[in-house]
């Protein structure tokens, strides 16, 4: 709510001589501020669920069956730790370096828009500072969860295509679609 304070006070103040580019970096800051934390409380308020699905893709019934479908879970698995440990780095980087490059130099850090005068600057910047780390987590925290459920579902459709192709019995057939799409869905 802070930043959004904050933002409407910057946009007021620059009224006059405000561009498209104050407008563009004021709206991004604020709606990243405001869509972290709301990510974040949805993921936790579905916790339970999020587990349910976890531990049924994780069950005996949707676990791969054939050499090909282990390479591809390794692969598609493997592929899902690169890029959560290169978006931890990224985001590291960018939040640290990001707000100490603008401190040093005298300018508006990336997560304030607008500063009141009457702020003591120890209090701004243990504030942007603590923003910075919050903001990290609270992304962190949802691209892990998107991503590790997005993967599952990816090598369940890829062992689902595999099996649909190796399956002659039609009854077998049925259930392991109606599963399949219980997860998915």
């Amino acid at each position: 709510m802070v930043y959004i304070v904050f933002g409407f006070l910057y946009l007021y103040e620059k009224r006059e001589t405000l561009t498209l580019v104050d407008f563009n970096s004021v709206m991004f800051i604020h709606t990243t501020a405001v869509t972290n934390p709301m990510m974040v409380v949805s993921i936790f308020l579905n916790i339970k669920r999020l587990h349910a699905m976890m531990r049924q893709l994780e069950s005996a019934a949707f676990q791969p069956k054939s050499q090909k479908e282990v390479s591809y879970v390794y692969k598609w698995k493997r592929s899902s730790y690169l890029i959560k440990k290169l978006f931890y780095i990224v985001n590291i980087f960018l939040v640290t370096t990001g707000t100490i490059l603008a401190m040093l130099q005298g300018k508006t850090p990336p997560l304030a828009s607008y500063v009141p005068p009457w702020i003591h600057s120890k209090v701004y910047f243990w504030f942007q500072s603590t923003a910075a780390i919050y903001n990290a987590t609270m992304a962190s925290i949802y691209v892990s969860v998107l991503t590790t459920l997005l993967i599952e579902a990816i090598i369940q459709v890829a062992c689902l295509k595999e099996r649909l192709h190796c399956t002659e019995d039609k009854n077998n057939l049925v259930e392991c679609i109606k599963r399949h799409l219980e997860i998915i869905v």
